[in-house]
């Protein structure tokens, strides 16, 4: 995946929506899938949301940070685009609010309200990881970090 396709669809998973032609289905986004199961009261199925989101991370991270991260000096490292920044505030943010808005009103049961959560939690950790600039794999950065939280 080149880094254009992975920013794309990280817009569109934060409901950043690209016109013309190469629009990214509603079904293709995150924050559409949350907003769905909360209108059509049917739990959401958001792995295959997180794991598209990490791996168009994973490009990002090569794109703006170096093949190696953590050997790339960093006046080699490219600045991130404002509207990527936005998509990942609006996705990490909505969902911390839906969450929160699920436990308040106890929809769906405590399962899936955790796995959003977590999701979240997992999602905010790689995109942290992007922003240190020296993670050489995001996906291993969050498994660490998860288990080094428990």
């Amino acid at each position: 995946m080149e880094y254009e396709d992975a920013r794309d669809r990280l817009l569109n998973h934060g409901n950043l929506m690209i016109n013309g032609g190469d629009a990214l289905p509603d079904e293709a986004s995150f924050l559409f899938a949350l907003w769905q199961a909360e209108r059509e009261k049917v739990p959401p199925d958001i792995n295959s949301h997180y794991e598209d989101m990490l791996t168009c991370l994973e490009v990002v991270n090569r794109y703006l940070n170096g093949d190696s991260p953590s050997e790339t000096a960093f006046s080699e490292k490219r600045a991130l685009e404002r509207n990527l920044v936005n998509a990942m505030w609006y996705v990490i943010h909505t969902g911390w609010e839906r969450h929160r808005r699920w436990e308040l009103a106890a929809m769906f049961d405590q399962g899936v309200r955790d796995d959003l959560a977590q999701k979240v939690w997992r999602i905010s950790c790689a995109w942290g990881g992007l922003l240190d600039g020296d993670i050489d794999s995001l996906g291993e950065h969050v498994c660490n970090e998860e288990i080094a939280s428990w």
